[in-house]
């Protein structure tokens, strides 16, 4: 079964949040106490997107994204197998990136948000398009939606606050159509380079970049007996700076940039964002940049919002939503499934 959404409207923040940190305390024993990052020490981490063994047979698959040949089902699982440079020294610097350094590290969100997306049945509606109930805050059904497909060759993904690991760009540009990463000026060349260390786990894909000095679009091969073997569909990856806190308020129509130009001209465009909102001053100007892109867009396609939030401050978390719900004509739903509401993270579904 599906995923549902739980609308919170702004009379439901307080109750929300009470409730879902009460949830957090009573599975304290069984979640991580911590402040997510991945791995505070290594500078070079490995990491493996796979299917838990309850669904497939470990031996069913082999690292770097390539299946061995097995039963039906098999095939339908992947695995990712990750090589990510990081930099700790910089996460802790004073002064590199204007102190703005989370950036620079893995935190613990991304790989698990990565496998659920790919192997959790109820996650289905993000694969194909599919009808979803909207509930209340009672998890009584108001009515259902179709949820918009993201694992879709003619979907557009920009990641707001990419950071550094490039996980979920060579993840996602597998399945969709065009990837634009986006983050500050001092995180690009770590990211640039993970991309580059990992293009190999695109594999189901060809890539095609005008921001990264990558090229993996080949010739079209032949087969031994000189047929013609299909062509892979290409996706455009990109990486662009974008600053939040300088961010245009309204994106003036016409305009020629990274966010217009290479943005598919049809299909639905997803912003995600992970693990972006951790301190009260990002809450404005990331809400602004989401407005302002999804306010660009509105009414020439369908464009939507997963923003992935790390429960840490309860305070940092209710204003963030009651900025959402009060100070912008935002839509807003939390992803309900067993495997957030058991965990210290949120996934919030945003339209206008």
């Amino acid at each position: 079964m599906p995923f549902s959404l739980v609308r919170i409207d702004e009379d439901d923040v307080l109750e929300y949040v009470f409730e879902r940190y009460t949830a957090i305390n009573s599975d304290a024993d069984s979640i991580r106490q911590d402040l997510g990052i991945q791995d505070s020490k290594s500078t070079t981490l490995n990491i493996e997107i796979a299917p838990p063994k309850s669904l497939i047979n470990d031996t069913n698959i082999t690292k770097k994204g390539k299946k061995k040949k097995g039963n039906k089902s098999s095939s339908d699982y992947d695995f990712y197998s990750f090589e990510i440079k990081q930099n700790v020294t910089s996460l802790h610097s004073t002064r590199d990136n204007d102190n703005s350094t989370t950036g620079y590290v893995l935190w613990s969100l991304t790989p698990v948000f990565c496998e659920w997306l790919l192997y959790n049945e109820q996650a289905s509606p993000l694969h194909r398009a599919q009808m979803v109930n909207i509930c209340s805050l009672e998890k009584k059904i108001i009515h259902d939606i179709e949820f918009p497909s993201l694992l879709n060759e003619d979907t557009t993904v920009i990641e707001l606050g990419s950071g550094i690991s490039s996980v979920l760009p060579i993840l996602c540009s597998n399945f969709v159509g065009t990837y634009i990463c986006t983050d500050q000026r001092g995180i690009l060349n770590g990211l640039k380079q993970n991309i580059a260390n990992n293009l190999d786990l695109v594999n189901k894909r060809t890539i095609a970049s005008e921001t990264l000095d990558i090229s993996n679009i080949q010739e079209q091969p032949t087969n031994s007996d000189d047929e013609t073997i299909p062509i892979k569909p290409t996706t455009q990856l990109e990486v662009a700076i974008l600053d939040w806190e300088t961010f245009p308020k309204s994106i003036k129509s016409g305009s020629s940039n990274i966010l217009t130009d290479f943005v598919k001209p049809h299909g639905t465009i997803f912003l995600l964002a992970l693990d972006v909102i951790y301190n009260e001053y990002l809450i404005n100007p990331f809400l602004h940049t989401l407005h302002s892109i999804m306010s660009y867009y509105k009414n020439q396609r369908e464009i939507v919002a997963l923003v992935g939030i790390h429960l840490r401050s309860d305070d940092i978390v209710q204003e963030f939503l009651e900025k959402v719900t009060t100070e912008f004509p935002f839509k807003l739903h939390v992803v309900d499934d067993p495997q957030w509401s058991h965990s210290r993270y949120d996934i919030y579904y945003i339209t206008l």
